[in-house]
């Protein structure tokens, strides 16, 4: 789901253990955040040696700009999954990082996020490319080109992905992506 389109309609219904239940969304500035959200990305980038490292790479030293940008690469994209669990836990994920056309490689190979399909399992960033082809229906050949890989190769993604996802077609494929807000409706 898109964030643009839930604050502009501001009301999202939604049926849980057998009752409605209205959703209401509000975008608080990172700045803003709760302190308790905060320690919790600080915990995480505490504990993320090649995070920090990539945080070096980018020569970023102010403590609460660098929590803010490791939140930014590990949990900026829109899913339909929390980033922060009840429990404390954090899941990062992978979404179209609109700075990654400008951001050192370096730094990409330690901070950017990947998709998580659950605890143990996810989504490479060749993955998610693949997936967003068959979105567009393009047969193998096709993206084979746009990916510069064989047609063996897109197979392979393939099966793999169907693995990882428990889908038997490129249509089990697309359900998950447009489930999960790897791609959008037009």
């Amino acid at each position: 789901m898109n964030p643009d389109y839930i604050l502009k309609h501001n009301a999202e219904l939604v049926v849980y253990n057998n009752q409605l239940y209205q959703v209401k969304v509000e975008l608080v500035p990172f700045p803003e955040c709760s302190a308790k959200t905060k320690l919790a990305i600080a915990s995480a980038l505490e504990d993320d040696q090649p995070g920090q490292l990539g945080l070096d790479i980018l020569n970023i030293d102010d403590e609460n700009d660098r929590i803010e940008q490791y939140a930014f690469c590990k949990f900026g994209g829109w899913d339909n999954q929390a980033d922060i669990k009840k429990d404390g836990t954090l899941v990062p994920e992978y979404f179209d990082c609109p700075r990654r056309p400008t951001c050192p490689k370096e730094a990409q190979k330690f901070l950017c996020g990947v998709f998580w399909i659950n605890e143990t399992t996810f989504l490479t960033p060749r993955e998610i490319q693949y997936i967003k082809l068959t979105a567009d229906d393009l047969p193998d050949k096709q993206i084979a080109e746009r990916m510069c890989i064989s047609i063996s190769t897109v197979a392979s993604h393939r099966k793999h992905i169907q693995r990882k996802l428990n889908v038997p077609t490129k249509i089990g494929i697309t359900r998950f992506a447009l489930e999960r807000g790897i791609i959008t409706p037009v």
